[in-house]
């Protein structure tokens, strides 16, 4: 049997109506997708495959978009509108879900060119001729240079004769060890220990960190990804021309991160042993973030007055993941009186001029892409929230900001890439800082607020850089038995690089992050005193905090001057009462299977240990 990709392009060359080409390749995966309505995460897995493969193969046949038929930004939407909506029953009600099943994989980003009736999503319903939420005139788009035309939810002539179920045999190939993208379907999952007598879920140990395990509605969409991964180039030239074109915007501001993005893209495509859907994701969050640098310098030409915004006295955390970080920023954040980062926001900072009327409000579509984005890691890694929940409004990193300048260690957790990891390390960081405290100020100036919390483990070893672009700042700096630190990093970065990797070394990926870990935790000893003295920063040991956090808190508060007032207090302890830790279930960690040794680590850290009296935990 010929490759689906070839078997498509070929189908398309011969056929006038190219949508017979995807019909036969599409026929198993819509039929799914037309029967699990009350299925999301599978529906979900069936729409990006549709999605993927439609934009995909619009940019195989013609990178412009302006001739091909199916092209995503084209007519990609009336095709959905058909299958889903007149052939599968699907109304309006759920397409704020379905609607940014692409968010992930294809990677639109900010700015989807997907539109329905409501403004949201994919599947809407509505006269051909307009309808709340949309323009009356296909080729004209609110906010002008947003998207290019296209029919939103026309129908093109040719297109629908018949639906595509009732057309042809399926082609889709079933998963085989010989495919090379490095998963199996069954097998062993991870164990699961009883049930403490808590309500919470069974303590698991995951063993499948080296040979993943997924369900067969995942395992078929890995597959199915398999041949437009192949097609994908990583390109600085192609990505910022497809970013330019979807936004109709050339201005990416200061243009010194073209260097940077393509060492980035040649350390991607030559160091990290990418999957399929690791080089779609790879391409998409690339696209996204310079989409952002757009977004970002056109705001700025705009309101100019953005620059002179303050932000004043940030609270900025710095520590290693597994630290009690995640619930020390969570637990500030619910704090009404302080400005914090969303996901969302995080990903999307600036919304694009045609959503502009809808930012900020419940029907934002940044929301409903993010959503998306949580709903697909949640299907491929369903026990990464063990480890680190993940939701559309659960406050992030401004380590996602840093990235709009490409230049940061985020891009590390995609696989380990020892050039890009010494570059990042050679160089000084403080201009990237800067411009993420530019960013910061346009999300002040578009969503308000006085007094930012922020949080990142990049800090660690960034204190310099960290104190010169935020000299009137608080610093909190946590800390933990690194042992402890190495193994639970290391088993979380290495199960969640099943999204990305094929295959997944859990042994090499964890011990790369050991002596990343190393790196971090020394440069935080030798620079600890760049971050001022007890009235300016403040060390916070994972023991202590998770033995009293609201006194840690009133510590905290003390320092930094915040008010604890009853509103502030109320909003700790309801966060406190509603977020216990290992709700969702503990992992059980496995030193052997990351391969990391114990003893000889411990030797290793013993001087930050002893610098600033962290007790070791038990392994």
């Amino acid at each position: 049997m010929a490759a689906p990709g070839a078997e498509l392009s070929a189908q398309a060359e011969l056929g006038d109506d190219r949508a017979v080409a995807l019909d036969v390749v599409l026929l198993d995966i819509v039929e799914k997708t037309a029967t699990a309505t009350d299925e999301h995460e599978k529906a979900t897995t069936a729409v990006v495959v549709l999605l993927v493969r439609l934009e995909v193969f619009g940019q195989v046949v013609d990178p412009i978009g302006e001739q091909c038929d199916l092209h995503l930004r084209r007519t990609g939407v009336g095709l959905m509108q058909t299958m889903l909506g007149d052939g599968a029953g699907l109304g309006g009600e759920v397409c704020g879900f379905w609607g940014h099943a692409c968010f992930l994989c294809v990677g639109i980003g900010p700015g989807s060119m997907i539109r329905c009736t409501d403004g949201v999503g994919l599947a809407g319903s509505g006269a051909d001729d307009g309808g709340p939420g949309r323009p009356t005139d296909p080729d004209t788009v609110a906010g002008g240079s947003a998207n290019p035309p296209f029919p939103i939810m026309g129908r093109r002539p040719g297109l629908h004769r018949q639906p595509c179920w009732r057309r042809g045999p399926t082609i889709l190939p079933t998963p085989r060890a010989d495919r090379g993208i490095g998963f199996t379907v069954g097998g062993t999952m991870p164990e699961v220990t009883s049930s403490e007598a808590t309500g919470r879920p069974a303590a698991i140990r995951l063993d499948d960190l080296a040979d993943p395990q997924y369900t067969p509605d995942i395992a078929e969409m890995l597959v199915a990804v398999e041949p437009m991964g192949a097609m994908v180039e990583l390109n600085a030239d192609a990505l910022m021309t497809q970013a330019a074109t979807e936004l109709g915007l050339d201005d990416f501001g200061p243009s010194d991160f073209i260097p940077r993005l393509e060492l980035l893209l040649h350390c991607l495509d030559t160091e990290a042993p990418l999957s399929p859907l690791g080089r779609l994701s790879a391409a998409g969050l690339c696209t996204g973030l310079l989409k952002n640098r757009l977004l970002i310098a056109d705001l700025l030409a705009r309101h100019p007055e953005i620059h002179d915004i303050e932000i004043d006295r940030p609270i900025i955390i710095a520590g290693l993941p597994r630290t009690g970080t995640t619930h020390l920023h969570n637990l500030i954040s619910s704090d009404p009186a302080l400005r914090s980062l969303p996901s969302w926001e995080s990903i999307e900072p600036i919304p694009v001029p045609s959503e502009a009327a809808l930012a900020g409000t419940p029907d934002d579509p940044r929301l409903a892409r993010c959503e998306m984005g949580v709903t697909m890691i949640n299907s491929i890694a369903p026990e990464f929230k063990r480890m680190h929940e993940m939701t559309t409004t659960h406050v992030h990193e401004e380590i996602q900001l840093l990235a709009i300048d490409f230049s940061t260690m985020l891009f590390e957790t995609m696989a380990p890439m020892p050039t890009w990891r010494d570059f990042y390390k050679s160089a000084d960081q403080t201009p990237h800082y800067e411009y993420m405290k530019t960013v910061l100020k346009a999300c002040q100036f578009l969503r308000g607020g006085t007094r930012w919390i922020l949080k990142s483990p990049q800090h660690l070893e960034q204190f310099g850089p960290l104190a010169t672009t935020f000299p009137d700042a608080t610093f909190l700096v946590t800390h933990r038995d690194p042992i402890s630190v190495m193994v639970s990093m290391g088993t979380m970065v290495s199960y969640t690089a099943r999204s990305s990797l094929a295959p997944v070394d859990p042994v090499a990926i964890s011990n790369y992050w050991a002596d990343r870990l190393d790196d971090m935790l020394n440069a935080a000893m030798r620079d600890r005193a760049l971050l001022g003295g007890p009235e300016q920063s403040l060390d916070v040991r994972f023991d202590q905090f998770m033995a009293d956090d609201i006194g840690t808190i009133r510590r905290i508060y003390d320092i930094t001057g915040q008010p604890m007032d009853a509103a502030a207090e109320a909003a700790l302890v309801g966060y406190g009462a509603t977020h216990e830790r290992e709700r969702f279930g503990k992992v059980i960690y496995d030193v052997d299977q990351i391969g990391i040794d114990v003893k000889a680590r411990r030797e290793q850290m013993r001087a930050y240990s002893e610098f600033f009296s962290i007790p070791d935990e038990p392994w």
